[in-house]
C-alpha cells in the first residue's frame, strides 16, 4: 500500500466503525460524527486540489 493510500483508507474504516457502533450498537457519538464529516471535507478538497493542481 502507498503512502497516498493510507489516509483514505483510515478514513473508510473510521465510516465503517461509525455505522456499525451507531446501527448494530446504538452507540451515537456526536463528537465522533463530527470529525469524521470534517476529516471527510477535508480529504475531498485535499485530493481535488491535487488533481486539479495548475
Amino acid at each position: 500500500m502507498t503512502k497516498s493510500m493510507v489516509y483514505p483508507v483510515a478514513l473508510g474504516l473510521a465510516g465503517v466503525l461509525y455505522l456499525v457502533l451507531a446501527l448494530f450498537l446504538q452507540i451515537d457519538s456526536p463528537l465522533f460524527a463530527f470529525a469524521l464529516i470534517t476529516l471527510s471535507g477535508y480529504e475531498l478538497v485535499r485530493n481535488h486540489r491535487r488533481k486539479y493542481k495548475p
